[in-house]
C-alpha cells in the first residue's frame, strides 16, 4: 500500500496531487465515521411513547427511507471511495508501465508517441474522475437529505388490536447523532466539490503549460539524449 501511495504521488502535479491525497485520506475518514454511525444507529434511535422493538424497527426503516430514498450516505461515500480508487489504481499502474517503456525506448519517434500516450491517459483519468464525482454529487444532492431533523414523526398502526379496531399511533422519534450526521453530509459535498475543482484545474494547467507539465510528470526520461536541444524539441512537440 505504501509503495502504491509513493508511486501515485510520483506522477502528480500540485492540483492532481491534492486530489489524490483527498481521495486517500478524506474518504477513508468519512467512511469510517459513517460506518460507526451505521452500526450504532438503532441504539441511538428512540421514540416517545416507547414502542415495541418491532414498531421501533419499522419507524427506523421509515426514517432511513424518507431521508435516504436512493442510497444512504455510507453507500454514497463507499461507492465514491471504491470507484474513484479503482480509477486511481488503474491510472497509477498504467502510468508506471508507460513511463518505464518511455525510459527504455531508444527510438526518438516512438518515445514522443509514448509520451503523448501517457498524457492522453493522464487527461482521460481526470475526465473520468470528474464525470464520476459530478454524477454521484448530483445524485447525492438530489436524493439525500443534507440536514437530519431533530425530530421525526412516525405513524404506525397498533398491531396488538384486531384489524377493525386498529388505530394509528403517532410517535416522536429522534436520532441522538443527527447533528454529527448532518455535518458529515456537508463534508461529503465539500470533498466532492474540491475534488471536482482539482480535476478542472489539473486539465487547465495541462493546457496552459504542456511542456513544463510533461517534464514534471515524466522527469528526466529524455536525459539519455546527447543533444540537450533535441531533448527540448522532443518535449515541446
Amino acid at each position: 500500500m505504501d509503495n502504491l501511495l509513493q508511486l501515485g504521488l510520483r506522477f502528480q502535479t500540485i492540483f492532481s496531487g491534492v486530489h489524490f491525497l483527498i481521495h486517500m485520506i478524506s474518504w477513508a475518514v468519512v467512511v469510517d465515521f459513517l460506518r460507526d454511525y451505521h452500526d450504532k444507529d438503532r441504539l441511538t434511535f428512540n421514540c416517545i411513547p416507547k414502542p415495541s422493538d418491532f414498531t421501533r424497527q419499522r419507524c427506523y426503516d421509515n426514517y432511513i427511507s424518507t431521508l435516504s430514498p436512493l442510497l444512504t450516505p455510507l453507500d454514497f461515500a463507499g461507492l465514491t471511495y471504491g470507484a474513484s480508487g479503482f480509477l486511481w489504481i488503474l491510472f497509477i499502474l498504467t502510468g508506471a508501465l508507460l513511463r518505464r517503456r518511455i525510459k527504455k525506448e531508444q527510438n526518438d519517434q516512438k518515445k514522443r508517441r509514448q509520451s503523448r500516450m501517457f498524457m492522453l491517459v493522464f487527461v482521460c483519468h481526470f475526465c473520468f474522475q470528474f464525470l464520476l464525482l459530478a454524477v454521484i454529487m448530483g445524485l447525492f444532492c438530489g436524493f439525500q437529505a443534507l440536514s437530519f431533523p431533530a425530530e421525526f414523526n412516525c405513524y404506525q398502526s397498533n398491531t396488538t388490536l384486531s384489524p377493525p379496531n386498529q388505530e394509528a399511533v403517532n410517535m416522536t422519534c429522534n436520532d441522538l447523532r443527527y447533528k454529527e450526521k448532518s455535518k458529515l453530509n456537508i463534508a461529503i459535498i465539500v470533498i466532492m466539490a474540491i475534488s471536482i475543482l482539482c480535476c478542472i484545474l489539473t486539465v487547465i494547467h495541462l493546457a496552459a503549460k504542456r511542456k513544463a507539465f510533461i517534464e514534471q510528470l515524466l522527469g528526466d526520461i529524455f536525459a539519455q539524449e546527447d543533444d540537450s536541444a533535441t531533448g527540448v524539441n522532443l518535449i515541446g512537440k
